[in-house]
């Protein structure tokens, strides 16, 4: 099972671009926003496959000798793996596990030999760019024409499908998976 453990910042600059493309001119309604942005880059995420902004990943898996391909990327690096039983959890050393990283920038896990534990949480960093100004203008103004969809429709019975043209922004990133 795969969460967001620390979601990137969003109140800075995508805020601001939100702000500005609604031309809201007060900070009455920034929490609102703030989770619409947040939203809809977490539909951007379902809808490209990859997280677009960095951000800490959580994820548990079973202690495998065969690699095991981690389900948020890009991979950037791991800051950590731990072991666990229940409540009973201890960090695993450098030379307890391997990571391979694939030409996709994808990441698998595994263990070069078996440990007790039935769990391993692994944490790890994943995300195509650092900042908000780093991600692709496309993919920007799609999260952000998204966002302003939402706060439209806020009022609106039922949920409004994703316009076609934030999902032409997108659909260049998409990956697809058999």
């Amino acid at each position: 099972m795969k969460n967001i453990a620390a979601p990137a910042s969003l109140s800075g600059a995508p805020l601001a671009e939100l702000k500005s493309w609604l031309s809201i001119t007060t900070n009455g309604e920034d929490d609102l926003l703030t989770t619409l942005v947040a939203s809809a880059l977490a539909l951007c995420e379902r809808f490209i496959g990859v997280v677009p902004l960095k951000s800490e990943v959580r994820e548990t898996v079973l202690p495998s000798l065969l690699p095991q391909p981690l389900k948020a990327g890009p991979f950037i690096s791991l800051t950590g793996a731990e072991a666990f039983e229940g409540l009973q959890r201890r960090e695993l050393s450098s030379g307890e596990y391997r990571i391979d990283l694939g030409s996709d920038g994808m990441a698998s896990f595994s263990l070069p030999e078996l440990i007790g534990e039935p769990q391993i949480e692994v944490t790890y960093l994943a995300g195509l760019a650092s900042e908000w100004q780093e991600i692709d203008e496309g993919l920007r103004q799609g999260v952000i024409r998204h966002a302003a969809h939402l706060y439209r429709e806020r009022e609106a019975a039922g949920a409004a499908p994703l316009p076609a043209s934030i999902a032409a922004l997108w659909r260049p990133w998409r990956r697809l998976r058999l």
